[in-house]
């Protein structure tokens, strides 16, 4: 029969490339609190999952006997990234699945519904929050937190999901998100030229936006380039790569999270002469401070990126083999499930499946 991975890439192709972003994000979710093939559709975080979910149930059954759930969302996931590549490719580049044997959890239905409720991590956090979710939850450096936001190039935010993005549009992180295509753009979006990174970058200004139901309301970036039809945002966790925005975030005077008191940058030069001779009044908006620690990765991967690629691939191998460690025996290489020895094995395939 047809591999996993060639099911995996027909249906996406099926999908009109749709189901990539949504796969990207399944894998996410599925990978935090370690990779288990369970979504707990409770939780407001997943709204939107199920479509992933529904589209690959019918390849998870069908190659039961081999895979785990587990094993053919993480499939899904590598399968979205490595389609996600339209332009150049680098040597080596390709996402393959190297381990399996994922572990699905107890508790959740055939196509993966229920299981723990495992908390997702917030939009607001400062630089300091999002190095240690990513650090005490996937074991990445900083070097690893910083590659991973990158898969935001091939996101969209669907408002009535997420209460991010602008209303009826999909829209995202870049400009032509729709185009789901993974490269660096993402931090082109951050940051300017090497020497005037901060003032030459992009304009991004805060707005709250409401959204109805169960849906919180939320504060956002969004950038409106001159001529341009879209608005593509940015949530203060993605901000944090570049600002520092620790004591400058706060809850509103209505209990929305996220409000920043500080602005990502002088709007032009002649307001930065404007505010030297005002230094005193305090009208004058405080420039974010630089987030020190992420930054120069992130300017590296602006301007290189082939070296965003493979770190992004091992990066979301990493990812995908969440709650699984390595153990070295006699026969073979081996992930296994710390305190559960739970194990994952190497992936035997003829084909890039």
């Amino acid at each position: 029969g047809m591999p996993a991975g060639a099911a995996i890439e027909q249906l996406i192709n099926d999908s009109e490339r749709e189901l990539i972003p949504k796969f990207m994000r399944l894998g996410f979710h599925d990978c935090v609190g370690g990779c288990d093939g369970c979504i707990d559709m409770a939780n407001q975080d997943n709204k939107g999952l199920m479509e992933p979910i529904t589209n690959i149930s019918e390849i998870v059954e069908r190659y039961d006997e081999t895979h785990s759930r587990a094993d053919i969302w993480a499939l899904a996931t590598l399968v979205s990234a490595d389609m996600s590549i339209t332009g150049e490719r680098p040597e080596g580049i390709n996402f393959p699945l190297n381990f399996i044997g994922r572990k699905d959890c107890e508790g959740a239905d055939a196509m993966g519904i229920g299981g723990p409720d495992i908390a997702m991590p917030s939009n607001d956090l400062t630089t300091h929050e999002l190095l240690k979710f990513f650090r005490d939850e996937f074991d990445f450096n900083t070097d690893e937190a910083v590659s991973i936001m990158g898969a935001h190039a091939v996101a969209v935010a669907t408002r009535s999901n997420v209460g991010f993005g602008n209303l009826g549009k999909e829209e995202g992180w870049v400009f032509e998100a729709e185009e789901y295509i993974l490269d660096n753009r993402y931090y082109d979006m951050l940051l300017g030229d090497t020497s005037r990174f901060v003032s030459s970058a992009p304009s991004w200004k805060l707005e709250l936006v409401h959204n109805e139901g169960d849906v919180p309301s939320r504060y956002q970036w969004f950038h409106e380039g001159e001529g341009e039809v879209e608005r593509p945002i940015m949530t203060n966790t993605d901000i944090a790569l570049v600002r520092d925005l620790s004591g400058y975030m706060s809850i509103d005077e209505d209990g929305i999270a996220g409000k920043v008191g500080c602005v990502f940058k002088e709007d032009s030069e002649e307001d930065e002469q404007h505010s030297r001779r005002r230094l005193s009044s305090e009208d004058i908006p405080v420039v974010c401070p630089v987030a020190s620690q992420t930054i120069e990765r992130a300017l590296e991967y602006k301007f290189d990126n082939e070296l965003f690629l493979y770190d992004f691939q091992a990066v979301l191998e990493k990812m995908v083999n969440n709650g699984y460690e390595v153990a070295e025996d006699s026969q073979r290489k081996r992930l296994r499930k710390p305190k559960m020895a739970n194990r994952i094995y190497p992936h035997e395939r003829k084909d890039n499946a």
